[in-house]
């Protein structure tokens, strides 16, 4: 869970790190700490993306795009798959994206793998056009014990279905919208 990769674009400048017309496949965890970068065309399995440092940081990353990503979880109670904006995140588009089969949609007890997070002091996160589904958790959750600190999120024209828990789950959740989206 070490992978960081510190992209340092500026909003004239942006990093672009883009896969093949094939897709290349990873099955690692990435930790994208920087600014102004666009993340795309990558096929994960059993992997997850966080926009955060491991262990915590004060430092703000903002201005990053992951999109036309393929991420697909094991099917177990101990796979992953998702894409994580974490602590003190800002302006992050998670576009076109298809996650599926992160953790075990049908087990019976909790499996909170899920689709899409936020984490505590992030805002103006944009989820929009992704197909999520049968994750162990949610499509989307923000805000689990983030004390009314994550705001300004848009969750726009996704299909969301067949989770183990909701499709989206906001807690300590302001300033959201959620429209046209397909949930089933």
């Amino acid at each position: 869970d070490k992978n960081i990769v510190e992209p340092d674009g500026t909003a004239d400048l942006p990093i672009f790190v883009r896969g093949s017309e094939g897709r290349p496949e990873f099955r690692s965890v990435f930790n994208f700490a920087g600014q102004y970068m666009v993340f795309e065309n990558f096929y994960l399995y059993n992997a997850s993306i966080s926009v955060r440092i491991p262990g915590g940081t004060t430092e703000v990353f903002n201005h990053i795009s992951i999109r036309n990503c393929e991420l697909e979880g094991n099917g177990t109670t101990s796979g992953r798959a998702g894409i994580h904006a974490g602590s003190n995140t800002e302006h992050i588009v998670i576009y076109n994206n298809h996650i599926h089969h992160g953790g075990d949609y049908s087990y019976e007890g909790e499996n909170d793998v899920h689709g899409t997070t936020s984490s505590m002091n992030s805002h103006y996160i944009w989820i929009v056009d992704n197909h999520i589904h049968h994750m162990g958790g949610d499509s989307f959750q923000a805000g689990h014990a983030a004390e009314q600190t994550i705001s300004h999120i848009y969750i726009g024209r996704n299909d969301m279905h067949e989770n183990g828990e909701e499709a989206i789950d906001l807690k300590d959740v302001t300033d959201i919208i959620i429209s046209q989206n397909t949930l089933h």
